[in-house]
């Protein structure tokens, strides 16, 4: 069950952060800028940066920071 809770509050902060949509405006500007090479690197922090912050909000979702953490 935590487990699941955990899994389910990650997707969620996806979700409630908007990710999906951020990940379309990323793909245009992906389009528009292949041929840069800073932007490769934005686009791969920015990833990363979401999921951290999914794993933040699934870290609060319930039990202890640690065992989120034992999960991943």
């Amino acid at each position: 069950p935590a487990e699941l809770r955990w899994v389910l509050a990650h997707e969620l902060g996806h979700l409630r952060r908007g990710d999906p949509l951020t990940g379309w405006w990323v793909g245009l500007a992906r389009a528009l800028f292949f041929f840069v090479p800073w932007f490769w690197a934005v686009r791969r922090e920015l990833a990363l940066a979401q999921e951290y912050f999914a794993d933040a909000a699934a870290a609060a979702a319930g039990g202890e920071p640690t065992e989120y953490a034992e999960f991943l």
